[in-house]
């Protein structure tokens, strides 16, 4: 009796063995086709370190650096944005010597505002507003006459905007000039936004400040609009400017398109007009603002 239970006994563990075989080899096979045909997860894209902010103009503290927002752009594109325009003819002349395409941002109420933006355009480069707005430490950094401010009622707001967009009716789009503060300011920030979307003018968010909501809010709102990636002459020694040059032509090798800021400084003229070799052995196309706004 004893060994007839035995046996019994033998023959059901064998069975579980059997069981538990063939179910753990259905699991494995499940989980092989499902791994297989699972869809691929997306890269996570890595902080990238920001070059400090330019000399002699407000830009992001070197403290406070943040990863401006990589477009998905088509194309190894490099966008070069020459800043704080107006104020003397020599630079912008020579630049547009330079034989390649430049996105000259303007500034209004200065000597040579409306002359300038006309010649610009003529020559079949690019004119941008550069639009001055309230920094955050204003004694430290004056944005200049006509600047708008977050205590100014939207009305005003509207009305500098059209009474600066009058001075050079050529401009394609706008980038703010200083406005750590302003563009902190969401609701300030739309008014401005708006405003420019009715004239079917484009934004570049300059980021001086890393707290600006102006990419978020001009991409919410449906607005063209992209984001400043390199300052280039933060410090303004030629070999720093040659290095952040090699740098944002890097950038657009790897990422596709690249927003870099200038300023009509003797070093960054001088560094521009050497450009065009290192942008053709990169395989880069230097191209306008307008061409990298999405």
């Amino acid at each position: 009796m004893k060994k007839k239970s035995a046996r019994a006994f033998s023959r059901i563990i064998g069975v579980v063995a059997l069981l538990a075989v063939f179910f753990a080899a259905g699991y494995f096979s499940a989980r092989f086709i499902a791994h297989r045909h699972a869809p691929p997860t997306e890269p996570v894209l890595a902080a990238r370190q920001q070059p400090q902010g330019n000399a002699g103009s407000e830009t992001a503290s070197p403290s406070r650096k943040m990863s401006p927002p990589v477009p998905e752009l088509p194309g190894r594109q490099l966008a070069i944005i020459i800043d704080d325009i107006g104020i003397r003819r020599e630079p912008v002349e020579r630049l547009l010597a330079a034989g390649i395409p430049l996105t000259f941002s303007v500034m209004p109420d200065q000597p040579h505002t409306k002359d300038l933006a006309a010649r610009i355009a003529a020559t079949g480069q690019e004119v941008m507003l550069h639009l001055p707005m309230e920094p955050e430490n204003e004694r430290m950094n004056d944005p200049g006459t006509g600047a708008l401010l977050v205590t100014q009622p939207d009305q005003d707001i509207r009305a500098i905007i059209a009474h600066d967009v009058e001075q050079m009716p050529q401009a394609k789009g706008v980038n703010n000039h200083m406005g750590s503060l302003f563009t902190q300011n969401e609701r300030k920030m739309e008014v401005v936004l708006a405003e420019l979307k009715r004239r079917g003018l484009f934004f570049i968010d300059s980021l001086t400040s890393p707290a600006s909501v102006g990419f978020a809010v001009a991409r919410r709102m449906g607005l063209k609009t992209a984001a400043r990636r390199i300052f280039l002459d933060d410090d303004n020694n030629g070999d720093a400017i040659a290095r952040n040059l090699r740098l944002a032509i890097e950038l657009a090798a790897k990422e596709g398109s690249v927003v870099a800021i200038g300023h009509p400084h003797p070093a960054t003229v001088a560094a521009i007009e050497k450009l065009k070799d290192d942008l053709v052995k990169a395989g880069v196309k230097p191209v306008f603002a307008s061409q990298v706004v999405r």
